[in-house]
This record gives C-alpha cells, sequence and structure tokens, in this order.
C-alpha cells in the first residue's frame, strides 16, 4: 500500500515538477529540488535499513544479506 501510494505521487508530480520545484525541507535547510529531497530522504531511509540489521545481526538473529537487500535466501 505505501509504495503503491508513494509512486502514484511520484508519478502525479511528474518529473517537470520534481526537477523545477524548489523548497527547503520543513525543519530548514538548502533549498534544494523536490527530487533532490526525494533522493535525500531514500539514502536516509537506507542507512536506517542498514542500521537495523546490523542491530539485529549483532543480537543473533538469523537475517542474512538477502534480507537486507532483497532476492533469494
Amino acid at each position: 500500500m505505501e509504495r503503491s501510494l508513494a509512486l502514484s505521487c511520484i508519478g502525479t508530480a511528474g518529473e517537470a515538477k520534481l526537477l523545477a520545484t524548489r523548497c527547503a525541507a520543513p525543519w530548514g535547510g538548502p533549498v534544494d529540488s523536490l527530487f533532490e529531497h526525494l533522493l535525500r530522504m531514500i539514502a536516509h531511509l537506507a542507512q536506517h535499513k542498514g542500521q537495523l540489521f546490523y542491530y539485529l545481526k549483532l543480537m543473533g538473529k538469523e537475517v542474512n544479506t538477502s534480507d537486507l537487500w532483497g532476492g533469494p535466501a
């Protein structure tokens, strides 16, 4: 559900708007295009995903690289 909603919002915005619309994040920071904000958000989420993966590994949980990046186990 969340993935389809996100992709729908990106599609609705369109490439031109993602590249042309510039704003700062609500909490401040540089004025950048919506695309640049989106790209940084995805990188930020990937960082947290990696943190969770290593946290689970250190706790001795049965996780492997396919759990982190997908694919066959």
